[in-house]
Formats: C-alpha cells, structure tokens, sequence
C-alpha cells in the first residue's frame, strides 16, 4: 500500500528532528571545555600554541648542538657516487656476511674522506648537552626532520664503512654512539614527527650495530658504553610531550573556521555553507574537540605507564573508542581524524623498545663472549646479574626476547616479536 507523499514528509520531518536532538544531547555530554582548559593549566601545561611555543624551552647558544649541527650539515659536500652504499643514491648496504665491493668502499672513503672537518663538527656538536631546533608550532613543521635524517645517513655510513674497514672498530663505535645522541636531540620537541624521527634514528643505530658487530670486533669498554647508551635511548620516553602539543593543536581549533571537515552525508556539493554552520552552531564541534581531548588525555595517561603495562590498557582504550565512535554516527570527524593518526604511537613506542631491547643483549652476549674465550652464553640467563640486570622483556607480548646461536656458521641472533627485531653476529 503506498502511503501518501504528506505522511512520508511528516514521517522524514520526524526522524530528521529525532536525529538532531540526539545530537544535541550528544554534544552536552562532554564536561565543559573552560573546566578542562583550567584543569590543564592548574597542572602548568600549556592549552594554546602560543602557550606550547613558550612550554618548548629555549636553549642558550653555548648549550645548543643544533646551530653546529645545522653548519656541519650545510658544509656537507656530496659526492653522489653510485657506489656509495645507501638509499639516497640508489645502491643498498651489502647484507650481513657478505663483503663490501672494492669500489663500493672506495666510494665510502672518498666520501668520508672529503668531508672530514664537517663530520669533526658534527662529532663536537652531539657533546652539547641539549638541542633546540627552529619549530613552527602553528603548522607543526620543523627543520630538524631533514637535518637528522641526512646526519642519520651521515653517521651511518662512518660506522658501517669503519667497521668494514681492517681497524676501525673504535671509529665504528664513535660513530654509533653519536647516532644515539643525534636521536637525543629531539626529545624536546612537542611533535610527532619528531618523535618518530628519534624512533627511526634510535633503530637506524641498532641495525648499523648489528652490521659492525659482525664485521669488527670492539673492546669492553666500548661494548659496555654502547650497552648503556642502548640503555638510556630505551629509557626515553617523551611522548606525553607530543600528545600535550597535539592537544593544543586540537584546542586551535576552537577559534578556526571549520570548511569541509564535518560532511557525512556529501551534502557540501549541494549547500557548501550548510553543514559547516550546523557544526559550528549545533555545539558538534565542541563535543567533537571534548571527544577528542578524551581520547588524547587516555593516551597521555598510558604513556606514563611502564611499558609493561602499556598493551593491555592501549586494548581496553581502543575498546572506549569503538563503543563511542558506534554511537556517534560519524558526527564527530575530527576525533575520528585524531585517533586514527595518534592511536598507533603506543605500539610504534613498544616495537621500537623491543628492538633496542634486543641491540643490549647483543652487546652484553659480546661482552661475556670476550670474557670467556669467544664462547658464546647457552642462554640469556647466564648473562645475568653480570652484563644484564635482567633478561631483557618484548613488551609488545611481555615475554623475554629470544636468542639463538647459529648452527651453520658463528654467531647468534637476538629478536623480538618482529623479525626485524634482530642483532646479529
């Protein structure tokens, strides 16, 4: 039976109306924005760009590595050989066990060789106790990202290239350690992107330790240095850092116009102005920025957490999510947006402590290996209280990383969960 066209009007009118007060009342269930701006700033957090770019500590000319660093960068001469062993230039690093061409090491003295004075720069500068890089806040860029990126690959080649070289150990050694402190100088900034560029540095050195350790041999002292440096690139941790300049990123927002992030439903192709009034003027929007700090200031809780504890409570979060995000009919794109970008952090943290997990109990296997003949520990037990204060645990699934010794050929391995998770000699 076909209803008449006024009834299905009237029946439309009624479930728009329904729908609408739904949202409304939605969007009075997050406690007000002025509570929890006090709330933040009570507890001498910053709640505005400005505030962030005062929170991200200037640093005194004398302190900063990072105007050296920047000058060492600049005066960098590249020489663009084929043969050089890295990404940039299209030819990879041989693979472990297998030698360096002639001419790729060649390539990798004349580079190395040419570029002396700015790599002593760089060697100078990664001894200053704190870096402040040029940051804009506002746009969330920041020339440190490049700059450490190109160091990174700098130092990288130094390290494999000594190592590859007869007698390069110590040279092999400096330029890791130097790798772990150039991923030190951003932990101060309050971005993601540079927090994940100190990730991306801190593995980039424990792949180039497991390159040197099976190419060269380094003396105690060095093994136990470069253990501790491990150590302490593990133990630091500034993510909450990141998360609170995410939530002043978020809190901009309330003083923006907000064009085109609310249109579930493709209704700007007919009223352009529409729905982004309705979610201005609805009190979405405020609901939609509460929503998000929620789920931030979740993160930021757990963040603080051991890393022990940081599975189990990133699940039940992610769990508060779904049952949310299953009632908020798509109303709420910018916490939507938020959580699917900063979400993954806490698990990208995890993997990257397992694997630097994994590069001190290679050191320390090195260490007792050298104490006792060139023989290598039948487990990771025996390495403790000695060389391990305990036996290094993947936090991804709280169980001990594994080691195995080789059966075909001298050496061992060290990995986690992930199977590049691995030190290898």
């Amino acid at each position: 039976m076909k209803l008449p066209r006024s009834k299905v009007r009237w029946s439309v009118a009624v479930l728009l109306l329904v729908l609408f007060v739904a949202l409304l009342a939605w969007s009075r269930r997050s406690a007000p924005l002025e509570q929890r701006i006090a709330r933040y700033r009570a507890a001498g957090e910053p709640t505005s760009l400005a505030e962030l770019q005062a929170w991200y500590d200037s640093v005194p000319d004398s302190e900063n590595a990072v105007p050296a660093l920047l000058k060492a960068a600049g005066a960098w001469h590249r020489i663009y050989d084929t043969n050089l062993p890295t990404g940039n230039y299209g030819t990879v690093y041989p693979k472990l066990g297998e030698a360096w061409p002639a001419a790729m090491v060649n390539a990798a003295r004349a580079e190395l060789a040419g570029n002396a004075a700015p790599l002593a720069q760089i060697y100078a500068a990664l001894q200053r106790p704190r870096s402040r890089y040029q940051v804009n806040l506002e746009t969330g860029t920041s020339a440190s990202l490049m700059i450490t990126d190109r160091l990174c690959e700098d130092l990288g080649l130094e390290a494999r290239w000594a190592a590859a070289e007869v007698g390069g150990p110590e040279r092999a050694a400096n330029a890791l350690l130097a790798m772990l402190r150039l991923a030190r100088t951003q932990e101060e900034e309050p971005l993601l992107g540079s927090y994940l560029t100190r990730l991306a540095v801190n593995l980039t050195a424990q792949k180039t330790a497991a390159c040197v350790l099976s190419r060269t041999a380094l003396s105690e002292a060095r093994l136990r240095e470069l253990q501790q440096a491990f150590v302490m690139a593990e133990s630091t941790n500034h993510l909450r850092r990141v998360l609170i300049g995410v939530r002043c990123q978020v809190l901009a927002e309330l003083n923006r116009p907000s064009p085109g992030i609310f249109d579930p439903f493709n209704l700007r192709q007919r009223s352009p102005q529409f729905m982004d009034r309705f979610y201005e003027r609805s009190g979405i929007k405020r609901a939609d920025i509460a929503q998000t700090l929620d789920r931030l200031d979740a993160l930021t809780v757990i963040s603080t957490r051991s890393r022990s504890e940081m599975p189990s409570q990133q699940w039940r979060v992610e769990a508060q999510i779904r049952g949310q995000s299953r009632w908020s009919l798509g109303f709420h794109p910018l916490s939507f947006r938020t959580t699917l970008i900063y979400e993954p952090v806490l698990f990208w943290e995890l993997h990257a402590v397992a694997q630097l997990r994994c590069a001190q109990a290679a050191m320390a296997i090195e260490r007792w290996q050298l104490a006792h003949g060139g023989t290598l520990p039948g487990s990771l037990g025996e390495l403790v209280p000695a060389y391990l204060a305990a036996v290094p645990e993947d936090p991804v699934t709280g169980k001990p990383v594994d080691y195995r010794v080789w059966s075909s050929a001298p050496g061992f391995v060290v990995y986690g969960r992930d199977e590049n998770s691995t030190v290898a000699r």
